[in-house]
């Protein structure tokens, strides 16, 4: 008999889309992907490829970005961004508590933590697009097998939501790339949002 509770399904999207950003270069946490398909033997068992395996291509994969100059700087100022955002949550933190404690300069504080927020931003916001720009066009000629291994496993969880008839059509996919069998774009990246959503045919 099919599962067909929620945590099952939601496992299922988790791997799916945590497979799916590896093909642009996001990194994923081995240890929840692990845990879940010890927790799930039927996923597991599905696989086409064994986790040790895929594990192995995932890591080669993520290493892709180190084989041009422009992309490393891009992680660099990744990296920065990260830095920076935290610098402005912790900063916004003490000048409101220094805020509701009376002190003056509070106010200017905040004011002149949103130049540095901005600019956190567009950094994030540039180097996200340049790391996933090269990998969509290099990868198919820097890591043809590993590339197809990801696309064959995240085509195999996607036939196993397609067995649980309520999934269909209902179940939303949040996606770097399209070229999946057996699903439909429900909207497009927007200023909001830089992946597809999709569902389930």
């Amino acid at each position: 008999m099919i599962p067909v509770d929620r945590g099952y399904v939601r496992d299922i999207v988790r791997l799916i889309e945590y497979f799916d950003g590896v093909r642009v270069g996001y990194g994923v946490n081995f240890k929840t992907i692990e845990k879940i398909l010890s927790n799930r033997r039927r996923i597991e068992e599905t696989l086409p490829y064994k986790f040790k395996a895929l594990k192995r291509d995932i890591e080669e994969m993520l290493l892709l970005v180190y084989k041009d100059k422009r992309v490393v700087k891009a992680l660099k100022h990744l990296r920065i961004s990260l830095f920076l955002h935290r610098f402005v949550f912790f900063t916004l933190m003490f000048s409101l508590i220094a805020l509701l404690m009376g002190v003056v300069i509070s106010p200017i504080i905040v004011f002149l933590v949103f130049p540095i927020l901005y600019i956190a931003v567009f950094l994030k916001t540039r180097s996200l697009v340049i790391i996933r720009t090269f990998y969509i066009n290099n990868r198919g000629k820097l890591a043809p097998g590993k590339d197809r291994k990801l696309r064959e496993t995240i085509n195999r969880l996607i036939d196993l939501l397609r067995e649980i008839e309520w999934a269909r059509g209902y179940i939303k996919l949040r996606l770097y790339n399209t070229d999946y069998n057996n699903i439909r774009i429900v909207k497009k990246p927007g200023f909001f949002r830089d992946y597809f959503v999709a569902v389930v045919v």
